[in-house]
C-alpha cells in the first residue's frame, strides 16, 4: 500500500524558510520595494533577499511590477494566491494562539 502524502507539508516547509513570512508582511503594510524590504528587515543581506523574492514571484505569491526603467524602480504586490493563502493562516494562527501556547 503507497503511503498517502501530506498536501501541506511541502507548501509549509517553503513558506517557514527565513525570512519569507517577514517579507510577505513588509509587502503587505506596503513597504514595497527592495530598499524599503531591506531596512525594514536589518539583519537580512540583499542576496538572501533577492532570492526570497525570487521564491514568492515564482510560487506565485507576489508580483513584480516595474514603476520607472531610469532609474529602474520597481514595486511588489501580493496576488490572490497569497491573500487566500494568508487568510487560512490566520485561522492557523489563532487556533494555535488558542491551543498550542
Amino acid at each position: 500500500m503507497q503511503e498517502k502524502k501530506c498536501p501541506v507539508r511541502p507548501l509549509f516547509a517553503e513558506i517557514s524558510k527565513m525570512w519569507i513570512l517577514q517579507i510577505l508582511k513588509e509587502i503587505y503594510e506596503e513597504n514595497n520595494t527592495f530598499s524599503w524590504i531591506e531596512k525594514a528587515l536589518v539583519r537580512i543581506n540583499p542576496k538572501t533577499l533577492s532570492e526570497r523574492l525570487s521564491d514568492l514571484q515564482e510560487w506565485d505569491f507576489i508580483v513584480k511590477e516595474i514603476v520607472s526603467m531610469t532609474p529602474l524602480k520597481a514595486k511588489y504586490k501580493l496576488t490572490l494566491k497569497w491573500e487566500e493563502l494568508f487568510l487560512e493562516t490566520q485561522r492557523l494562527a489563532n487556533w494555535a494562539e488558542k491551543w498550542w501556547y
